[in-house]
């Protein structure tokens, strides 16, 4: 029986920075003034890039909003302020793409006639000129806070307040002009705080977040497509409850987060599952009680996980940006923190995080604001607005990340099965060294025909990759073996190769004594052999010139036997 077997060495084992996809830790300072300056929600739009939208307090003195546009990998298209108010105030909260790709911005200003907070909604395109603006009048001391899109329309939340314990809930639908098409005001009587919007699955909305009382507890509030109430539910804890961020969740259900005071006087984070009525399923809290955790926001995935984003203190005193997974019973999966400022206990930077949103291809952007403490370098006053921006796992960097991976073979079906060994990880990318590909975890790859390839494996965390390539050469014989064929590292050989990088040739020299370098093989990054140089001495000169700039991997034979192998970079 005719049969083929595999001879698999190990060529290349490296770390090394890609650059096909790109995250970011950036701080951004309006005209890089050394001033205030706060982002409160971030989205993908349909360009490919970020847009945000927050407050900056200007060189008067007043506030104003502060929106920045910023491309996938970080550097900023255009900032903008917009600034109405002759004496200050404004915010901009919350930052919506719509149907005709206009941008809504939405949040408050100072009223000089009425002495208090007004709403208002305005339109800009994508080079953020100003398209229209409108005033959103529902009552005394307003406050956008939140909205969502449907279509062209907007919905939107907000509180009015005549002071504790008055105070309201509303929730307006407005045109792509601003103008209000039905109003729904919750009780004056109970004092609403930072109220947030999000659609429910049978196309109505529901509101959520705190009402300051004794205690201050979380509501949710469920109203019709048309604006008309259908109830209203209030979670009761001993303590203090922060925030009361809420979405939908795919059983029709809702969960709400935030945080819960403990007897201790610290927070944890909390999070409640309910059913479609709002009744409570369960309940978690999550962090050391020693320190302050809070969620500020959620978003489920489509496999009905949920990714959490808030702030956990540190014994190092640094306030983190805290970033989980958690699968659909509310189980930690993984989690993440990060901080622009490394830890020193000379200065502190607390990371508050505001606003997150999650692209297609599954990365996580994450906004906020930075309180940077004395003695932060190249910061005198002034908060720092921040974008980061990191990977499907919660990955910016990962120096830990190691590619590995084993195989078994069906000689009958001429196949590889792959197990992916690799750690510390997001995501994976193979080449089969026959022009195929695939991102599977531990893909099944059949060979055609004979030959020898090179397979590639690349993984990735964040801008950290690592990558791995064995040889394979597959025969048809009458026997069935796996030959392992030596390998070691070139100054394990004392063979020298320079210059690197090098630019038109690359120079090889073999410092044992009689041994010769039979021949050397280039490869590129997804292990197509791009230079075959056979050559039987002890030194070889190698012309580069026709390789395109990048990293190449080289694999040279010794006469004795033995493969040397290594890495250079093509200028």
């Amino acid at each position: 029986m005719r049969m083929f077997f595999f001879q698999l060495a190990i060529i290349f084992l490296s770390k090394q920075m890609a650059f096909s996809q790109c995250y970011f830790h950036n701080i951004y300072k309006y005209a890089n003034v050394n001033q205030s300056d706060f982002s409160n929600d971030i989205i993908w739009i349909e360009d490919g890039n970020f847009m945000t939208t927050g407050t900056t307090v200007v060189t008067s003195g007043n506030a104003a909003v502060f929106n920045v546009k910023v491309y996938q990998c970080g550097d900023t298209v255009w900032q903008k302020i917009y600034d109405y108010s002759p004496v200050g105030g404004e915010d901009g909260n919350k930052v919506l793409e719509l149907d005709d790709s206009s941008l809504c911005i939405i949040g408050s200003h100072h009223d000089t006639t009425q002495g208090t907070g007004e709403g208002y909604v305005y339109f800009i395109d994508h080079n953020g000129n100003f398209l229209s603006s409108k005033i959103v009048n529902v009552g005394v001391n307003e406050r956008l806070t939140d909205a969502v899109a449907y279509g062209n329309n907007i919905v939107i939340a907000g509180h009015y307040h005549y002071g504790p314990p008055n105070g309201g809930v509303f929730l307006a639908k407005t045109d792509n002009l601003g103008n209000v098409l039905w109003l729904f005001k919750g009780d004056s009587m109970k004092y609403y705080v930072y109220p947030t919007v999000n659609k429910t699955y049978d196309g109505g909305y529901f509101l959520s977040g705190r009402i300051e009382a004794a205690n201050t507890n979380w509501f949710l509030t469920k109203i019709d497509s048309s604006g008309a109430f259908l109830w209203e539910k209030i979670y009761d804890k001993p303590l203090y409850q922060g925030f009361g961020y809420a979405i939908t969740t795919r059983d029709s259900g809702y969960i709400l987060v935030g945080n819960t005071e403990l007897v201790s006087g610290n927070y944890s984070a909390l999070m409640l599952k309910t059913d479609s009525n709002g009744d409570t399923l369960w309940t978690k809290e999550y962090g050391n009680p020693s320190n302050n955790h809070t969620f500020k926001m959620i978003q489920q995935l489509p496999d009905g996980s949920f990714i959490v984003a808030g702030g956990k203190r540190e014994p190092d005193l640094v306030y983190y940006v805290w970033l989980l997974k958690l699968d659909e019973h509310g189980n930690v999966l993984w989690e993440r923190q990060h901080t622009y400022y490394p830890p020193n206990f000379t200065y502190n930077s607390d990371n508050y995080v505001e606003g997150m949103t999650i692209t297609p291809q599954g990365d996580i952007a994450l906004t906020g604001y930075i309180i940077a403490g004395p003695g932060v370098p190249s910061h005198t006053t002034g908060n720092d607005m921040f974008i980061l921006k990191v990977d499907s796992c919660g990955y910016l960097e990962n120096n830990n990340i190691n590619a590995q991976f084993t195989f078994t073979m069906d000689t009958l079906n001429k196949t590889i099965g792959f197990t992916n060994q690799s750690t510390e990880y997001c995501t994976a990318l193979w080449y089969f060294g026959d022009s195929d590909s695939t991102y599977q975890k531990e893909p099944v790859h059949t060979y055609n025909d004979t030959g020898t390839y090179t397979i590639t494996l690349i993984v990735r965390a964040g801008n950290s990759t690592d990558t791995i390539l064995r040889q394979v050469v597959i025969a048809f014989d009458d026997t069935v073996g796996v030959g392992e064929v030596s390998s070691i590292k070139y100054q394990e050989a004392k063979l020298w190769v320079y210059p690197n990088p090098a630019n038109e040739v690359l120079n090889f020299e073999c410092q044992m004594q009689n041994i010769r370098i039979e021949n050397v093989r280039i490869y590129d990054v997804r292990g197509s052999e791009k230079l075959n140089v056979k050559n039987g001495y002890k030194s070889i000169e190698i012309n580069i010139t026709e390789l395109t700039t990048g990293l190449y991997f080289w694999v040279a034979q010794l006469s004795d036997g033995t493969i040397a192998r290594g890495k250079f970079l093509k200028q």
